[in-house]
């Protein structure tokens, strides 16, 4: 869907002044399927579950995220701050969304506990959708 990462720079751009604030950008270097680094901030990609490490598809989450993220500028709107310290935020490369992308593919889950009430719950619960065959075989 191509009017997604219109979307996202519009919702960036139209945030308000405290949301603004809490847009930052840097060079993206995954650590797994929803967690990287952009710039020196630990990023935790809000709204989805992707495997942890040693279970089914672990590595093809974080593939995905290392072909999209890896070295390229990262830009997020941090949502909150996660129990582990982390910055939980919603991210882009050039305007693709980084958790619908890995909804997408089956490689996520979405987090419907944190989701819920997010200007995006609908694309993403969409985006899942779109991807649930490869997602059976990743989530038992």
């Amino acid at each position: 869907m191509k009017s997604v990462p219109i979307i996202f720079a519009l919702l960036v751009a139209a945030a308000p002044p405290a949301l603004a604030d809490d847009v930052f950008a840097g060079k993206g270097y995954p650590i797994d399927g929803d967690t990287l680094i952009v710039g020196d901030v630990t990023v935790r990609l809000h709204g989805i579950d992707t495997p942890e490490r040693g279970q089914a598809c672990w590595g093809a989450a974080r593939s995905l995220l290392d072909d999209i993220a890896l070295g390229r500028e990262v830009t997020c709107q941090k949502i909150d701050m996660d129990r582990h310290g982390r910055t939980v935020a919603r991210c882009a490369v050039d305007g693709r969304d980084l958790g619908r992308a890995q909804l997408e593919a089956g490689l996520a889950t979405t987090y419907r506990k944190y989701l819920r009430g997010a200007p995006w719950e609908g694309d993403y619960l969409a985006a899942e959708r779109e991807g649930r065959t490869q997602a059976e075989r990743c989530f038992p």
